[in-house]
């Protein structure tokens, strides 16, 4: 059977549980689910076990956890009553106010709710077999996850976008630094190096990356040495140069872009085939600045 772990429970020796029954079992911060069988001499060891299929597991019936009485820490609890096997005095009482799985269970697309172990609010946007997907706060529907409904509850609602944030850049910028002045030749060297640092995103893909130039700083010609040929093939008779830039680049996904600043050396020279060439050096380059995620 697919998806089934060997987990045990504990002694239930009172009133058996029956297939269908709603339960909570208390592990990885308490579970719900149905069960959906109880062993028989047919299942092998799992005879005399209780087999649970837990609402985070999704529509598929054939996913399951066994829960054997004698040799677990784990407690199965019919929801709304004792652990298994243990008498029920207020069972007769048991008619009130919706238990707080059954509001759980009541949620609807556009809640605002709070998440176990997510510190921001968010709102379902999709219900789940068993759970909800919900998009934090800032967030868009391709950070959403889906939670199980035990894990979800009404909470306040998220807070909309800041004026900072509205004034934010929201599509990959497309020019340079207005105060750039680089010479006929480093517009050239800039061409080059960003014919290596664009690139669109692979077919049927989101993610093309562009840059764009801050500052550029081009050093004066100088002849091509022995130690270059470590990391580059170039005509030895052609000068070299040497770069320091300042450039941002930009990731364009479907939902959001990321920003990250950048100062880089390279070096530009003459490929023995007779075409410039520009690469990033091998020399120390400046450490990137954080990536800076901002959604559309």
């Amino acid at each position: 059977m697919a998806g089934i772990a060997g987990f045990g429970t504990l002694g239930m020796g009172g009133a058996p549980l029956a297939v269908g029954q709603r339960v909570s079992v208390n592990f990885a911060g308490g579970k719900q689910g149905n069960v959906v069988k109880i062993g028989t001499a047919a299942d092998g060891t799992y005879a005399g076990c209780t087999r649970i299929h837990f609402d985070y597991e999704g529509p598929d019936p054939t996913t399951g956890q066994w829960f054997c009485p004698w040799n677990s820490p784990f407690t199965i609890t019919p929801l709304g009553g004792q652990p298994a096997g243990q008498p029920d005095p207020q069972a007769a009482d048991q008619a009130g106010p919706p238990q707080p799985a059954e509001a759980n269970r009541a949620l609807a697309v556009g809640a605002c709710v709070a998440v176990r172990g997510m510190q921001s609010p968010g709102r379902i946007i999709r219900v789940t077999p068993g759970g909800y997907v919900v998009q934090p706060q800032g967030g868009t529907a391709a950070d959403a996850l889906n939670w199980a409904q035990e894990d979800v509850v009404t909470g306040p609602c998220p807070a909309g976008p800041t004026a900072a944030q509205l004034a934010q850049p929201h599509a990959c910028p497309t020019t340079d630094a207005p105060n750039l002045n680089a010479t006929r030749q480093g517009q050239g060297f800039l061409a080059l190096i960003r014919s290596v640092m664009d690139h669109p995103a692979a077919p049927g893909m989101d993610g093309a990356v562009t840059i764009t130039i801050q500052s550029v700083q081009v050093g004066a010609a100088r002849r091509w040495t022995v130690l270059d040929s470590e990391n580059f093939s170039a005509d030895p008779s052609k000068p070299v140069y040497d770069l320091r830039v300042s450039f941002t680049s930009c990731t364009d996904f479907r939902t959001a872009i990321e920003l990250r600043k950048q100062v880089s050396n390279f070096q530009c020279f003459t490929a023995p085939t007779g075409q410039p060439v520009c690469q990033m050096s091998a020399s120390v380059n400046g450490l990137p600045e954080p990536t800076q995620r901002i959604n559309k």
